[in-house]
């Protein structure tokens, strides 16, 4: 113990372990503050002990967290109990379409809702760390199990289909990368291979990114007869088969039957909500309509045209509302726009009584669009199933056919719409 007082000893210094015990100068740790022991040895040491400037200090250094337990001891189990957690509850967001705030959110919420959790207490994913997850970790391990069963299947002379659409992200053009297979241990799987933009959009740009089968939109970039990604792609591979997006041809079907009639349903439509979305006030006056028609207030129902599944709806709350609707159009008189004055027949004249207005032209070929509407919606909604494969198919359009072939053959198109004509023709005779 050289350079130490002779009353000091070892043992005297193992509470002071953070003191430099070879000088006569020790530095108490916990009170970072020194002191000259070379006069009185221990007992300055113990004089220093009860002074309040070492109480002081040593409260506040009991009260504080030292700077190591802020932080995850790498390599341990705790931490990949941690950071297998932090992983289950990202995978958790991305399967339900959550976002990387709710995620946040949710795990600021953990420590509250399991305080005696020591995991919960040090979940720290943001939506940095989330992002970094998913691009990093979630995505390449599933992508890595979808090439590897493409891979083995390959061998086995399994086909797969590969498909792709544009997705719209404001100004930004997505491309979604689509492949389904059947596996011999899991059935039938549709994954999402990639996801990338492509500002181009062009036939070229497209067969770069996709080198079995290829599915896409009827588009001439996608399925064009001399230059498309179809006809670049089977120069390549001329073993690849051609598959149309059957949803996309009921639909377009469905829009060139409407064109053959004389009358414009989805202009009408368009119409009459872009009425009342437009104003408040508007929207108000028409609840005094349902009131007395004596039907419950429901908001219309928007179509728009690049949604397949939005027109039929957007008809049946129009039927289901059309004596309120007619009432209030009649009673604003010359502020009702002119264009819906000719679609739905209104002039000064127009009698407001139920049964002269429920067989005008406008309303028979409601009723018409909104029977026939809903055989090619059940279509679109069974070919658009997650459970479908190709075998399927046929039976699905073969039932749109046979539907479509017995109710010309029969002329049966709704009860309501038989009444509504029969009233007509019986008027027309008299």
């Amino acid at each position: 113990m050289d350079g130490l007082p002779e009353d000091l000893t070892g043992n005297d210094l193992t509470f002071y372990k953070y003191a430099p015990v070879t000088s006569t100068d020790v530095e108490r740790s916990f009170s970072r503050k020194d002191f000259s022991v070379s006069h009185g040895g221990l007992s300055d040491i113990k004089q220093h002990e009860n002074s309040n400037l070492h109480k002081t200090n040593s409260k506040s250094v009991a009260s504080s967290q030292i700077l190591n337990t802020f932080f995850i001891k790498p390599n341990t189990i705790e931490s990949q109990k941690i950071a297998l957690a932090e992983l289950i509850k990202v995978y958790h967001n991305i399967k339900h379409n959550l976002s990387y705030n709710s995620l946040d959110c949710s795990l600021k919420l953990m420590p509250k809702l399991y305080p005696d959790s020591g995991i919960a207490k040090k979940l720290a994913c943001g939506r940095t760390k989330a992002e970094s997850i998913t691009t990093n970790v979630l995505g390449p391990k599933a992508e890595s199990i979808v090439v590897s069963d493409l891979h083995d299947y390959i061998y086995d002379k399994v086909y797969f289909s590969v498909a792709t659409d544009t997705s719209n992200k404001g100004n930004r053009k997505m491309y979604p990368i689509c492949v389904q297979y059947f596996s011999f241990t899991d059935g039938r799987q549709t994954k999402l291979l990639d996801f990338f933009e492509e500002p181009s959009e062009t036939a070229e740009s497209i067969c770069k990114s996709i080198t079995s089968a290829f599915s896409a939109d009827k588009t001439n970039a996608n399925f064009g007869k001399h230059k498309s990604a179809y006809t670049l792609l089977h120069n390549e591979n001329n073993k690849l088969i051609k598959s149309d997006c059957l949803a996309h041809i009921i639909n377009n079907y469905f829009k060139h039957g409407l064109q053959k009639l004389d009358f414009d349903i989805e202009t009408v439509v368009l119409k009459i909500y872009s009425h009342f979305s437009s104003s408040a006030s508007r929207r108000e006056n028409l609840k005094s309509f349902f009131y007395f028609a004596q039907v419950d207030w429901e908001e219309l129902v928007k179509h728009v045209p690049t949604r397949w599944l939005s027109l039929g709806p957007a008809i049946d709350k129009i039927l289901k509302f059309y004596p309120a609707l007619i009432s209030y159009f009649i009673s604003i008189g010359d502020e009702c726009p002119k264009v819906l004055q000719k679609l739905l027949s209104i002039n000064a004249d127009t009698d407001t009584d139920q049964e002269n207005y429920l067989y005008t032209k406008t309303y028979i070929y409601l009723t018409f669009c909104a029977n026939v509407v809903q055989i090619f919606q059940q279509t679109s909604k069974r070919l658009q199933n997650m459970d479908n494969s190709a075998t399927e198919l046929y039976e699905i359009m073969d039932y749109l056919k046979t539907n479509l072939t017995e109710r010309l053959e029969q002329q049966f198109f709704g009860a309501h719409f038989i009444s509504c004509s029969q009233h007509i023709q019986a008027n027309t005779v008299a």
